[in-house]
């Protein structure tokens, strides 16, 4: 008796954790897809570095990069949530870097590179101005 009351049970508590990851992994990528969203367009940089310009950074539909030197004419994805990787491709260099919004229309980037000649690495933020 005790055998037939414990197989269902059996049965079901392998099937939770095969459920929960499953379930799990589709809400994550629609968080990235609506980080993607969130990016593109034309951001320009609130506070300059050390020479008194403001960059501008363009992230297009198509995953590339435009305007901004260090980096013009990369790729970027999103390997999570609140990660967003730089790929240059014709070199296959990359860098990760951590964002944050802190409003609708500003946006952090961490560890990111400035536009001098030195590329700085400091925390930008952005505006977005379209």
């Amino acid at each position: 008796m005790k055998s037939k009351k414990l197989k269902p049970l059996l049965i079901l508590l392998l099937l939770l954790p095969l459920s929960i990851t499953i379930l799990g992994t589709g809400c994550e990528k629609d968080e990235i897809t609506s980080s993607k969203s969130r990016f593109i367009g034309k951001w320009v940089e609130q506070e300059s570095f050390t020479d008194g310009i403001c960059d501008t950074i363009i992230f297009k539909e198509d995953n590339t990069i435009e305007l901004y030197i260090p980096i013009q004419e990369w790729t970027y994805s999103f390997p999570s949530s609140n990660t967003i990787e730089f790929v240059n491709p014709s070199s296959l260099l990359s860098r990760k870097c951590h964002f944050i919004f802190n409003r609708k229309n500003e946006l952090t980037i961490f560890n990111f590179y400035d536009r001098t000649i030195t590329l700085e690495i400091k925390d930008i933020t952005f505006e977005r101005i379209n």
